[in-house]
């Protein structure tokens, strides 16, 4: 026989928090749910933890659904008030969502959180849509970081809401935010490369030139810089030729890159004889096969190797008063899915070939075999 009702005079228990029933030896068992899911065929189960008392005396049943309830809630939150503070779910938020992605992402999110920090003292839960679309009006950055202040605002939701550190709410405010222009912000994408510029590009590299072999890779791969920057050997097929990479979203994340012929003969040469570490390492005896920071493989290979071959990047302005090079790493990404948009494949793939996010039922139906993914690197 279940048992809900509070022993009188004390506070009656809320829905889904425990509940105990008398054993035939006149002692008490309790039981809590820990996690509500779905099995293969359809149905809704759940896990549990109990706990006997070994008394008979209904108190102790009523006091061990209390504290077990209780041990379960705080190891829920991780320790955390159910009306945690900003900083709070920040701080917790960051320990756990900071070892999936790289460090260039949680840089980005890192300069969004300081417009906020004006807030970080307040409840979560009473912070309003409009005290956060007033940090987004009078963020004094540039139009990226206060994408990224959207974007961050969605993710301590997520985070928050299933640990109930909102105080009970359930709603993710970050999607009714909006994130507007300012004067002089015009949306300039970034350029590609031209067929003209590839073309020097390919006879700097045929003449030995590693950093220009090493900036074609990155249009052919298709990636992120960082994502580039972050393929290790361990993830390399050499039978298959592809390589297992990718961060940032659900669908980029480790997603199988197939590695065109074109550029195969590089790849496999920066591997060489070695079962582990980074494709595109330092070559610089000091750092001698470290990673590299995006900044300093750019700066130190990246710029110079466009120079060598004779491709003019100047520095552009790009709206709101940012002034960057005509060409960036990421223009490698823009001359990758240019050059995919020839082949005759249907833009899904090429999309799930770049990483981008889809739909759960339209990844569904799209996902790419190894051979299709092949058929369209191989012909870029």
């Amino acid at each position: 026989m279940s048992n809900k009702v509070g022993i009188p005079g004390r506070k009656q228990r809320g829905n889904g928090q425990g509940s105990f029933r008398k054993l035939p030896d006149g002692s008490y068992e309790v039981t809590i749910t820990t996690e509500y899911y779905w099995d293969p065929y359809g149905k809704e189960r759940r896990h549990v933890k109990r706990k006997r008392t070994g008394s008979t005396d209904i108190r102790d049943a009523e006091k061990t659904v209390y504290n077990l309830w209780a041990e379960y809630d705080n190891q829920r939150r991780g320790g955390l008030p159910r009306s945690a503070t900003l900083a709070q779910v920040y701080a917790a938020w960051e320990d756990w969502y900071s070892p999936d992605v790289d460090d260039s992402t949680m840089t980005c999110y890192k300069a969004a959180y300081k417009h906020v920090k004006h807030l970080e003292n307040y409840k979560m839960a009473d912070i309003s849509i409009t005290d956060w679309q007033t940090a987004l009006d009078k963020c004094p950055a540039g139009k990226r970081t206060r994408q990224n202040l959207k974007c961050l605002i969605g993710l301590l939701y997520k985070y928050a809401i299933p640990r109930d550190l909102l105080g009970g709410k359930k709603d993710n405010l970050g999607p009714f935010l909006k994130v507007r222009y300012k004067k002089g912000e015009e949306n300039i994408p970034r350029q590609s490369l031209t067929d003209d510029e590839i073309a020097l590009l390919w006879e700097t590299a045929n003449a030995g030139d590693e950093d220009a072999q090493d900036v074609i890779c990155l249009i052919y791969l298709g990636g992120r810089p960082s994502e580039f920057l972050d393929l290790r050997i361990e993830n390399l097929s050499r039978e298959e030729h592809y390589v297992i990479g990718g961060s940032k979203t659900d669908a980029g994340r480790d997603r199988i890159i197939t590695i065109s012929p074109k550029i195969w003969p590089w790849i496999e040469a920066r591997a060489g004889e070695r079962t582990e570490g980074y494709i595109f390492c330092h070559r610089d005896s000091q750092y001698f096969r470290q990673r590299y920071t995006l900044k300093r493989w750019t700066d130190a290979r990246f710029y110079p190797a466009l120079e060598r071959a004779g491709i003019s990047n100047p520095l552009v302005a790009a709206g709101g008063g940012t002034i960057r090079h005509r060409i960036t790493p990421h223009s490698c990404r823009h001359t990758f899915a240019r050059l995919a948009g020839r082949v005759n494949a249907p833009t899904e793939n090429i999309s799930l070939l770049l990483g981008h996010s889809q739909t759960d039922m339209s990844r569904a139906y799209m996902d790419l075999t190894l051979a299709e993914r092949r058929r369209i690197t191989d012909q870029l």
